[in-house]
């Protein structure tokens, strides 16, 4: 069995609420860091953006003290299907994700049912200690090569929609009903 693994929730779920919206139309998101400890920030990962809601600490925007707040306010001007991460450390690693819809009224092929299937992956392990493994010399690695290599990370989780193989995600759905699937 697996040993429980501390996470990030967003709004007490992981991986956080689905966000669906229309386009043009102004979101606005009042996020309150509720970590003890550690700044956070949100990336709205494809989507078109003024530079101080996107996110990435330290260039865009600076990273929500803990106990701090940030709104983030921009209009939809895109549709299709995104996902929002932390651009904090690695606290996505640890559940600070979910899907992003944009939908648009003017659509061509309308789906009777429209969900979103978020895929991700899960360590079980701190994600800070598999990186400081990663960085440190093995045998097969050149002495060219420097830094570490993220593909050499071993997943022993992969989840859709946070559930994994135990407790799988599903979709119910009529016979003859049309599904949409926006694979985020």
């Amino acid at each position: 069995g697996q040993k429980p693994m501390p996470g990030v929730a967003v709004n007490g779920v992981m991986p956080g609420p689905e966000i669906r919206v229309k386009r043009g139309g102004l979101l606005r998101i009042r996020m309150a860091n509720h970590l003890s400890d550690e700044p956070t920030s949100i990336h709205w990962h494809g989507l078109l953006v003024p530079a101080a809601m996107d996110g990435v600490p330290d260039v865009s925007n600076l990273p929500t003290a803990a106990r701090g707040m940030y709104v983030y306010e921009y209009p939809i001007l895109q549709t299709g299907s995104y996902w929002y991460h932390s651009h904090y450390g690695l606290q996505e690693q640890i559940g600070l994700f979910g899907s992003y819809v944009i939908e648009d009224d003017d659509e061509p092929n309308q789906a009777d049912r429209d969900a979103a299937v978020l895929i991700s992956d899960w360590l079980h392990r701190d994600p800070y200690k598999v990186f400081e493994d990663l960085k440190k010399p093995s045998a097969e690695k050149k002495a060219s090569e420097s830094g570490p290599d993220l593909a050499d990370i071993q997943y022993a989780s992969y989840l859709i929609n946070g559930r994994g193989l135990n407790d799988p995600w599903t979709l119910e759905a009529e016979p003859g009903q049309s599904l949409r699937l926006r694979f985020t």
